[in-house]
C-alpha cells in the first residue's frame, strides 16, 4: 500500500525557509514601539508621574508624592491558516512550496505593519485613548501640571497635500521644537533625550520630498546640514496623501506599546491521515499579541491640507 511521502518538504525544511525569510523581513512597528511580554490576557499598566524638581536641603526632607496612571491592555489572538494541494508536493520538481512557505512568511511579517499602522489612522479617532483618557492624537490635552499639549498639528502645502522638501523639514523643524517643549506633569519640559531619536512616519507619496530633505546637505542656498535630523520610515499602509507621524523615541518611555502574550507558533501537518483527510498539507500560524498607545508626549500627528 502507498503511503504519503512528501518528497519535496518535510516540516524541518518548512519551517527553516518560515522563519529564514521572517528574520529578514524589514519592519517599521519596532522603531516606534516598547515591547512588553504578558502573562495574562488583560495586562494591567502603571505609568508612574514623574519625579518633582530637586530642591535645596534645608530644614529637612519634603516628601513628595507622585501622580499614578494605570490602565489594562488586551491581548488579541491572531491566525493565518492555509492549505497547500497535496499534487503540488507530488509533483514539484523546482522548490516552489520552499517559494511558497517564504511568502506566507512576508504575509505574517508584514500584518504587524499593517496593525501599527491602523493604529496610527484611528489615533486622532473618538474612542481611540491615550492612558490618560484623552484621544491619542488631540490638540486639547494637560496631564497633571503641565501646560496644554497638541500633537495633532497642521500645515498648507502649496500644491494638493503632498509637501516639497522644502515644506517637510520646515514642518519638520517646527514639530521637533514643539515636542522639545512638552511637559511632564510637573510642568517641566521632559523630551530632551526622547528628541534624540527622531523618527518620521510617512506614505509612500511623501517619500521623495523627505528623503531629499533629511539628506539634503544645502537648502536654498544656506549650509543647513539635515541629514541626521530624522530617522525616516516609509509605511506602505498610510493609505491618504495627507498625515506623517513623528515619534520621540530615545528615551525610555515610547509612544506605542506591542504586548506579547504568546509567541509566533507555526504548525506544519503533513501526517498521512491529515493529508489523507484534507487532501493537502496545513500550515497554521497563530500568534497573541496587542498594539496599543503609549506617551502621547512623544508622538505627533501632522496633517496636510
Amino acid at each position: 500500500m502507498a503511503t504519503w511521502q512528501p518528497a519535496n518538504l518535510i516540516v524541518k525544511g518548512a519551517q527553516r525557509a518560515f522563519h529564514e525569510r521572517l528574520a529578514q523581513i524589514p519592519t517599521i512597528w519596532q522603531n516606534h514601539c516598547a515591547v512588553y511580554d504578558s502573562d495574562t490576557a488583560v495586562e494591567p499598566h502603571s505609568f508612574p508621574g514623574f519625579i518633582p524638581k530637586p530642591r535645596e536641603f534645608l530644614n529637612g526632607r519634603q516628601i513628595q508624592g507622585i501622580r499614578d496612571f494605570t490602565f489594562n491592555i488586551t491581548n488579541n489572538e491572531y491566525e493565518l491558516s492555509i492549505a497547500i494541494n497535496r499534487k503540488h508536493f507530488e509533483d514539484d520538481q523546482t522548490g516552489l512550496i520552499a517559494e511558497r512557505m517564504r511568502e506566507v512568511a512576508e504575509v505574517w511579517g508584514t500584518f504587524k505593519d499593517y496593525l501599527f499602522a491602523q493604529m496610527l489612522i484611528n489615533g486622532a479617532t473618538a474612542g481611540y485613548t491615550a492612558w490618560d483618557g484623552t484621544v491619542f492624537f488631540g490638540d486639547t490635552r494637560a496631564i497633571g501640571g503641565s501646560a496644554n499639549i497638541d500633537n495633532a498639528t497642521t500645515s498648507a502645502a502649496t500644491t494638493g497635500t503632498i509637501p516639497t522638501a522644502g515644506e517637510f523639514i520646515a514642518d519638520l523643524k517646527t514639530i521637533k521644537a514643539l515636542v522639545r517643549r512638552y511637559q511632564d506633569d510637573t510642568g517641566r519640559p521632559f523630551n530632551q533625550l526622547a528628541v534624540q531619536n527622531l523618527r518620521t512616519i510617512v506614505p509612500p507619496s511623501y517619500e521623495a520630498a523627505a528623503f531629499e530633505a533629511l539628506n539634503a546637505a544645502f537648502i536654498s542656498q544656506t549650509e543647513n546640514v539635515f541629514k541626521g535630523f530624522s530617522e525616516l520610515d516609509v509605511c506602505d499602509y498610510l493609505t491618504a496623501d495627507t498625515k506623517m507621524y513623528i515619534t520621540a523615541v530615545g528615551a525610555e518611555r515610547k509612544p506605542f506599546i506591542m504586548q506579547q502574550r504568546m509567541p509566533l507558533e507555526v504548525i506544519i501537518l503533513d501526517s498521512a491521515d491529515q493529508v489523507a483527510l484534507h487532501n493537502a498539507v496545513l500550515v497554521l500560524a497563530r500568534e497573541r499579541f496587542v498594539f496599543a498607545y503609549g506617551e502621547p508626549r512623544r508622538a505627533v500627528e501632522h496633517t496636510y491640507s
